[in-house]
């Protein structure tokens, strides 16, 4: 509920002042408490051959819908890396490991590692690797959800 307010005063907040950024909205509204979507759009002019993805987040009830542009050769790592060093309407937390790179949080939100994780969706399909190893094309669709663990 907290980010949800600070996420809505500084959709207020950006909408009066100079902004070059896109605006955090759902379907160009400006987000409330009931709404739970929201929808983040990068601006793929100026861009020869624009090339984008779609990263969608869920949890708590929440869904976050990131339609971003991507350049030859970036894995899904770096296009994560960019968004939150561009965005700050996208964080995340991650472990790196000799394996690879476990996503730990995604917008300040850190499932408890006991119960749950997170659970990557490329294309529709489980991921079946890790978020480095996932080269970006155009059209890509990618998804990050909370699983609870099965015992």
């Amino acid at each position: 509920m907290i980010i949800l307010s600070i996420a809505v005063f500084l959709l207020i907040n950006n909408s009066r002042g100079e902004n070059t950024e896109p605006i955090l909205t759902n379907e160009g509204e400006v987000a409330s408490e009931e709404t739970q979507n929201f929808s983040y759009k990068e601006d793929l002019s100026g861009s020869e051959n624009p090339s984008a993805i779609n990263l969608k987040i869920e949890f708590d009830a929440k869904t976050y819908s990131y339609d971003l542009k991507v350049n030859e050769g970036e894995n899904l790592f770096d296009v994560m890396n960019r968004l939150a060093e561009t965005s700050e309407y996208f964080s995340f937390e991650y472990d790196a490991y000799d394996f690879g790179v476990m996503i730990t949080g995604i917008n300040n939100f850190i499932p408890d590692p006991n119960i749950s994780f997170w659970k990557l969706i490329v294309n529709g399909e489980d991921a079946q690797t890790g978020v480095k190893d996932i080269k970006v094309k155009n059209g890509d669709s990618f998804e990050f959800k909370t699983e609870v663990i099965k015992f």
